[in-house]
This record gives C-alpha cells, structure tokens and sequence, in this order.
C-alpha cells in the first residue's frame, strides 16, 4: 500500500481544503503502474471499500467516493490523461521547480525504471512535461512540468476546492471542524488496526 507520508508531501498536498485535504492520507492501491488514488476519491473509497463497514457509515462513505472517483475520471478524460500520468504530475508540481529525474520518479512510487519512461515519454508527446540538462557533471536529465502542464494542475487545484465546497454545503464552520476531527479520527482507528494485524501476523 502506499501513503503520502508528512515526511515527504502532507504539508504539500494537503492545500486543497478541509475534506479534499483528508483525502490524501488513506492508502490504496490500484491496478497498473503504480497507480494511487489522489484527491477526489482516495479516503472516502477506501473506507467504504472495506469489508469492515457493513453499517450506513460505510454505506455513505463509499457511495461518496464512487462519486468522487467517477468526477475525478471523467476529468481526466476530457484531458486524455490516466489516473497513473497525473500522479507523476503531480509529484512535479510539487516539487517545487526542484531537480527531479526518473530515478527519484521511480524510487518514490516504489516502481521499476522502465515503467517510469513508459509514462514520461507519453507525457512528453502531450508536451505536458519536458526533460532539462541538469548542472555539468550530472548524466541524469532533470523532468519538469511545462507551462500547460502547470496549468492543468492549477485547473485540478481549484476542482478540488470545488467539490470541497460542495462536500461542505450549508454546513457551519463548527460542523466542518467536527467532520473533519471524525475523519481524521477513523482514519487514525483503521491505522492502528492494520499495526495490530501487522504485529500479531509477525508473531
């Protein structure tokens, strides 16, 4: 499973609002190249994916991120990107404009060098991305986003602001705070879960 761990991205990822921040926090994985669920749909599917909920708790929370994750794919269509490619876009944004090449692509998502080229070529025909000479001495070429590439970026930034906003419709400030003290509080119950069925499998 994979995590956007505070010691690498939280602080990065987590711009987005209330409820859209608590969605980069639950770890799932998907089929294909490294594919994670981000953003729109990745806490609430995984809660109510799970077996665990069989309450209308859980009943809610995966109608909502079927959703979500149906927004999401339709966006992505009208762009001619897959979830994996926006994923490493992604990961560029938030770099910053700092030095980024396919081994540190590869090492992040924990997946094979060849799978990473794969992506960024296609990236490259979009001309999403571009690939720059590092500083002399280096072999590596450093992979940034282009301008439309950071543009796109800023589109899905504020659909994500959207769809807090609708998320959060008509509901006070203290609500807010509440459902999202819940959230973050199921989430911290379901991670102790998993240590404990970690530990007691390592026994």
């Amino acid at each position: 499973s994979y995590i956007i761990s505070p010691e690498k991205n939280s602080c990065k990822f987590m711009k987005s609002g209330v409820i859209c921040s608590m969605l980069h926090i639950l770890p799932v994985q998907e089929e294909g190249f490294g594919e994670r669920r981000s953003g729109w749909g990745k806490f609430f599917f995984s809660l109510g994916g799970m077996a665990l909920f069989t309450s209308e708790v859980g009943m809610y929370l995966k109608k909502i991120g079927n959703r979500l994750e149906r927004g999401k794919n339709r966006r992505l269509k009208t762009l001619g990107l897959t979830g994996t490619q926006m994923e490493i876009m992604e990961y560029l944004h938030y770099q910053n404009g700092g030095e980024c090449g396919i081994s540190d692509i590869a090492s992040y998502f924990d997946v094979k060098h060849t799978s990473v080229i794969h992506v960024i070529k296609l990236l490259e025909k979009k001309e999403l991305i571009v690939r720059k000479d590092r500083k002399q001495g280096s072999r590596s070429r450093q992979i940034c986003l282009t301008a439309e590439g950071e543009k796109i970026m800023e589109e899905m930034a504020l659909g994500k602001l959207r769809i807090d906003r609708i998320l959060m419709k008509d509901m006070t400030e203290d609500e807010k705070q509440v459902l999202q003290g819940l959230l973050q509080r199921a989430y911290e119950n379901l991670k102790e879960e998993e240590y404990r069925n970690a530990e007691s499998l390592a026994e």
